[in-house]
C-alpha cells in the first residue's frame, strides 16, 4: 500500500508541474502583448515597457515561470483586465458553483444509474434490461444543448416544477446555509441536465461488468449457500463489479467540466463557464489563464483521490 501511495503521489506532483508549465505559457502563446491588453486604449510604448517591467515580462522566460509559479503558491493569479478584480476573487465566487453543479449531478447519476444497472443486468436480454440498454444509448448519444432544451421544456414550462434560467441560486441576504433549501431547488435542473449523460455511461459500464461478475464461480458457490438475490447483487457482486465505473468517473469529470461551460451559459449561471467566455471576449489573458489551471487541477485532484478510493474497493489493486 505504502508503494502504491507514493507512484501516485509523486505522478500527481508531476502532472501539476507539467499543468504549471502548460498554463504558463499559454499566455504567450495567445496573440498580442499581456501588457498592452491590460492598459487598453491608454497604452503607449513607454507605459508598456514599463508594465513588461514591473510584471518581470521583460525577463527571460524561464524565470518568468519562476516568478509566477511563487505568485500562484502565494494564491495570486494576478488583475483581470476588465473589472481590475484580482483573478482568485473571481474564480473564488464562480467556482463554489462549479464544485456543486457536479457533486449534485454526480450523486443524481449514481443513485440512479447503480440500481438500474445491478437489475437489468440480473436477466441480460429481459425487458428490463432491453429498455433500460436503449435508453442510456439514446441519452448518450444526445448533445448537452439539446437536453437542455428538453429538460427546461419539460420541468419549467409544462409542469413548473423547477425555475427555469437566470435565476439566482445564492441569494442575496443570510448565509448560505439559511438559503440550502432555495440553492438546491434552483440548482438540480442544470444538476440534472448533467447528470444525465454520466447516468448513460455508468450504467452501461456497470451493468457490463455485473454480467460478467454474476457468471463467477463465488457467485455460484454464494447461491448454493442459499442466500437471498438482493443479497447476491448488493453485497457480492456489485462491489468487484464497479471498478470500471469508478475509474470512468474520474475521466468524466473532464468531460463535465467542457459541459458546465453549454449549462451554465443556457441557465445563466455565474460559474468558471460563463467567466471564461466573458474573458475570451474581453481578452483577459489572467482570467483565461486562472480559470485554465484551476480546471486541470480539479481533473487531476479527482482522478487522484479516485486512485485513492479504488484501493478500498479492491485490495488487490494497491498490490498490483
Amino acid at each position: 500500500m505504502t508503494r502504491y501511495l507514493s507512484q501516485r503521489f509523486a505522478a500527481l506532483f508531476a502532472i501539476l508541474v507539467l499543468i504549471s508549465v502548460g498554463c504558463f505559457y499559454l499566455v504567450h502563446l495567445l496573440p498580442g502583448n499581456p501588457a498592452a491588453s491590460i492598459l487598453g486604449v491608454t497604452a503607449t510604448p513607454q507605459t508598456i515597457a514599463a508594465l513588461d517591467r514591473q510584471l518581470g515580462l521583460d525577463k527571460p522566460i524561464y524565470e518568468q515561470y519562476f516568478i509566477w509559479l511563487g505568485h500562484i503558491l502565494h494564491g495570486n493569479l494576478g488583475i483581470a483586465t476588465p473589472s481590475r478584480v484580482p483573478v482568485t476573487t473571481i474564480i473564488g465566487q464562480s467556482y463554489k458553483l462549479d464544485v456543486e453543479l457536479i457533486v449534485i449531478s454526480q450523486f443524481i447519476a449514481f443513485l440512479i444509474a447503480i440500481p438500474l444497472s445491478v437489475y437489468a443486468a440480473r436477466r441480460p436480454g429481459g425487458f428490463l434490461d432491453q429498455a433500460t440498454t436503449s435508453t442510456s444509448f439514446a441519452l448518450f448519444c444526445l448533445p448537452s444543448f439539446i437536453i437542455v432544451l428538453w429538460v427546461v421544456n419539460l420541468f419549467t414550462i409544462h409542469w413548473h416544477t423547477f425555475p427555469g434560467p437566470g435565476t439566482n441560486p445564492f441569494p442575496t441576504g443570510g448565509s448560505w446555509l439559511s438559503n440550502i433549501g432555495t440553492n438546491l431547488y434552483v440548482m438540480i435542473l442544470p444538476s440534472l441536465v448533467l447528470a444525465i449523460g454520466s447516468i448513460a455511461i455508468y450504467f452501461r459500464l456497470l451493468r457490463s461488468e455485473m454480467v460478467f461478475t454474476l457468471q463467477e464461480e463465488f457467485i455460484t458457490v454464494a447461491r448454493s449457500k442459499g442466500l437471498t438475490t438482493n443479497r447476491i447483487l448488493w453485497r457480492h457482486a456489485v462491489r468487484p463489479s464497479s471498478i470500471t465505473m469508478l475509474t470512468s468517473a474520474g475521466n468524466n469529470i473532464a468531460l463535465l467540466i467542457t459541459g458546465l461551460f453549454i449549462v451554465e451559459v443556457k441557465f445563466a449561471l455565474p460559474g468558471l463557464g460563463s467567466e471564461l467566455i466573458g474573458a475570451i471576449y474581453a481578452n483577459d489573458y489572467l482570467t483565461i489563464q486562472g480559470i485554465a489551471l484551476v480546471a486541470a487541477i480539479t481533473v487531476v485532484v479527482v482522478n487522484f483521490a479516485i486512485d485513492m478510493i479504488l484501493p478500498l474497493v479492491d485490495p488487490r489493486i494497491a498490490r498490483a
